[in-house]
């Protein structure tokens, strides 16, 4: 018998299911997007500055990336095209983000490319398929997140 580093086998089959997803997604999205010039991180910063009204802290906290992680992209988002920062006429001190004609074309064939393979991918699915995996999900959040409370807890 293979030594496994779960107590429950049953986990070690999720997680291989879970990285074979990834993976088949990861592969169809090269496919798909093979002519768009964004990557996937480029493409969700830009999604999310047209659909939010987010600074840049909330948007650095929404990637879970640092502010120079994240001025990083913005800078060659701009520099590509895709971006120009204008000034707040509110607050001449503080931009505002806003995407170029060039950005929002890209953004609206990825947008149209990932309704296909998300049409595709979730071929099948009721809505309480829908509503299982969200609360499967939640589980393994809150269960995670305590974890990482009571490590905090006990190292303070």
């Amino acid at each position: 018998m293979e030594p496994t580093y779960f107590e429950d086998p049953r986990l070690g089959e999720i997680i291989q299911k879970r990285a074979y997803l990834n993976m088949l997604m990861h592969k169809l999205y090269q496919q798909e997007f093979k002519d768009i010039h964004l990557t996937r991180e480029s493409g969700g910063l830009l999604f999310a500055i047209k659909k939010t009204n987010y600074n840049q802290t909330d948007l650095a906290d929404l990637f879970h990336i640092t502010q120079a992680s994240l001025s990083g992209r913005i800078k060659r988002l701009e520099r590509d095209g895709y971006l120009v920062r204008v000034t707040d006429p509110n607050d001449r001190r503080k931009y505002r983000l806003e995407l170029t004609a060039k950005a929002n074309q890209e953004l609206d064939e990825v947008i149209a490319k990932m309704k296909k393979c998300n049409k595709q991918m979730f071929q099948g699915l009721t809505d309480e398929d829908f509503q299982e995996i969200i609360r499967i999900h939640e589980q393994f959040c809150q269960n995670l997140e305590a974890m990482i409370k009571e490590e905090a807890d006990d190292q303070a």
